[in-house]
């Protein structure tokens, strides 16, 4: 069977015109509405680095791990962070836990130990854009010292704040109830009002 050539006898076929339609740039007026957007904000014209997230790391390390080796480990995130336009908020050392359950070390240590029953928790905050974070992930994927790596979007009343949909910010929904309570209380005393107005003039 011969394949039809569309750009032999000059007709565009609306078949082949599906499957080499190109969406065009969409028009992106608000920065804070880019995550609920179709499109990613390099299609917007918006350096995605730009872009700051509000992390919060918890790391899971050994508790046989060496002070140097942890403040060495800290110091090398902390610079990959900066250095990226990032803020690195804080460090938290919540000390040595019992873990829920034995964790496994990719690697074995000096004397051959690869199960762990405890850990020593550390939380860190820091400001950056998701490339960067994806970078903090490599690295403490990459250190013989951790055992597991989360991260959290970490919100606070300032998060809550810089919303610009107002359906989802509850400080301008509390606003908002508080004008509807005050609309309805004067539309039913301007009410009793007038039917006072009535019952006098009768």
């Amino acid at each position: 069977m011969r394949r039809r050539n569309d750009k032999k006898d000059g007709i565009r076929h609306p078949q082949s015109a599906r499957h080499h339609k190109v969406s065009g740039r969409p028009e992106c007026q608000d920065i804070w509405q880019l995550p609920r957007q179709r499109f990613p904000p390099a299609l917007c014209g918006l350096d995605i680095s730009l872009i700051m997230v509000f992390y919060e790391c918890l790391l899971t390390t050994k508790n046989t791990a060496s002070f140097s080796a942890l403040t060495n480990l800290m110091k090398g995130v902390s610079h990959k962070i900066v250095d990226g336009g990032g803020i690195v908020r804080g460090i938290r050392n919540h000390g040595v836990r019992d873990l829920p359950h034995r964790f496994k070390a990719r690697y074995p240590d000096r004397l051959g130990n690869r199960h762990y029953k405890q850990g020593r928790f550390v939380s860190m905050f820091y400001d950056a854009s998701p490339q960067i974070m994806r970078d903090v992930e490599s690295i403490l994927r990459l250190n013989e010292e951790v055992l597991r790596d989360t991260h959290l979007k970490a919100r606070n009343k300032l998060w809550y704040v810089n919303i610009a949909r107002e359906d989802k910010n509850p400080y301008i929904q509390r606003v908002l109830d508080i004008e509807r309570a005050a609309g309805k209380h004067a539309a039913a005393a301007k009410s009793d009002k007038a039917e006072d107005t009535k019952l006098a003039i009768e």
